[in-house]
Formats: C-alpha cells, structure tokens, sequence
C-alpha cells in the first residue's frame, strides 16, 4: 500500500499518537461515509478525529502515527494473539462503556463508548472487538 497522510492531523510536528478506537460510520453533511477514530497521546489525552470511510484499510489499531504517516515498519502496540472462536453464537453485543477501564477510558464520551462491541471467550481470556458496520451490528443484535 503507497504512503497516505491523514488530513487533518491536530498533532504538534513529530508527536506519536496512538489509534486506539473506531467509532461509528457516519454521514457527513455533503452525504460521504466517514469513520471516527480515536488517538492516545503518550500522556494520555484521546482526540477524536473523523476520515473519509476509504481510509479504513489504513487505519489499525495500535499503530502509532507521526506527522499523520504511519511508519510501515515500526511494529504495533500492544500483543498479538491468534485466536479460535469456537462459539460465536456465545458472543455478547455490547458498547463500549462495558469495557474494564484499565482498559479503556472513554472518560463517558459518548462518541466512543456508544460504540458496539463483540465481546466473547476464548481459552479463559475476553476478548472485545469495536464493531463498525451496521450489518453485522444487526446480525449479532439478532436482527
């Protein structure tokens, strides 16, 4: 994938932030999809930004940015895990607000923990995924 630069980008020059959450799609008032995403500052602070919905194959969680870029190599935050769903059907829709705060701290936003989670069990761990599209939204909601 070429280089792309997230516009705008609030940050000062050369500050890492953190993509730590996505929020809902939304229409904006020229009627484009785009997707709220939120970013960590290293001391803690969450600004929420909106980008056009083409953009999520570039936006990951975990991934620190600079200057908007992000660098390809530098590896993620945070563990990876390969995991088995055995049963999705045991899997619990909820918002984000029931994460654990040590977690996440959506500090009540309601941009952010309004947000859908899939949250299921996997060999004794819990695991929660942002949810954001609205037809699996309603397939899980057992629309």
């Amino acid at each position: 994938m070429g280089e792309l630069t997230l516009r705008s980008w609030p940050f000062p020059d050369n500050q890492e932030v953190e993509l730590v959450w996505f929020g809902s799609p939304f229409l904006d008032y020229k009627n484009n999809w785009r997707i709220r995403v939120a970013f960590r500052t290293s001391i803690g602070e969450l600004k929420i930004l909106s980008y056009p919905w083409g953009t999520i194959p570039y936006l990951r969680l975990g991934q620190v940015y600079t200057n908007g870029v992000y660098d390809q190599i530098k590896p993620l935050r945070g563990s990876a895990y390969k995991i088995t769903i055995d049963r999705l059907d045991q899997a619990v829709l909820l918002n984000g607000f029931n994460l654990p705060k040590r977690l996440m701290d959506f500090g009540k936003n309601p941009e952010l923990g309004l947000q859908k989670i899939i949250q299921f069990q996997s060999n004794g761990i819990t695991f929660s995924i942002p949810v954001i599209e609205s037809c699996v939204q309603a397939r899980y909601a057992g629309v």
